[in-house]
């Protein structure tokens, strides 16, 4: 279910495909995968995933979150990521790393990551990928993936 919402959410299947693939990897954390439900219907889905920054892994990305496009731009998506947030503080996680809109993702406490002296082992916008720190001990660094990323 979950990968059939997560293709039609981003139109294309490497996404869809990336879910399984973390899921089955080491970093996969089960309570950070979560899924939003209407009238027995699952209609989105978020998940976080362990992340390395300098040898560190007590660090996440969240990545990818999909909600189905008859049930989008209804703060479904937001109230997956408010959820997986909480759940990620509470397991003190020091912070999270998102690549993703620029001026959706500041909303949830997301700041761009160079002000942290973390960097995307992609070419990206620097205003596109931010973090969310939950500690004053915060590493330095480029981010290491999963192994998955690189598999799709």
């Amino acid at each position: 279910v979950v990968y059939d919402i997560t293709e039609q959410a981003f139109g294309q299947k490497v996404e869809s495909v990336l879910v399984n693939l973390l899921r089955q990897s080491d970093e996969f954390i089960q309570e950070l995968s979560l899924v939003a439900v209407i009238d027995d219907e699952v209609v989105g889905h978020c998940m976080m995933t362990r992340l390395t920054i300098d040898n560190d892994t007590n660090y996440l990305v969240l990545a990818p979150v999909s909600v189905h496009p008859d049930y989008q731009g209804k703060s479904i998506g937001g109230q997956l990521i408010k959820k997986s947030i909480e759940i990620a503080r509470t397991m003190k996680f020091d912070g999270i790393s998102v690549l993703g809109h620029a001026k959706y993702y500041p909303k949830f406490g997301f700041v761009k990551a160079s002000e942290y002296n973390i960097t995307c082992p992609y070419e990206v916008p620097d205003e596109s990928f931010m973090f969310l720190a939950f500690s004053d001990h915060i590493k330095e660094g480029e981010v290491v993936y999963s192994s998955a990323f690189s598999e799709v």
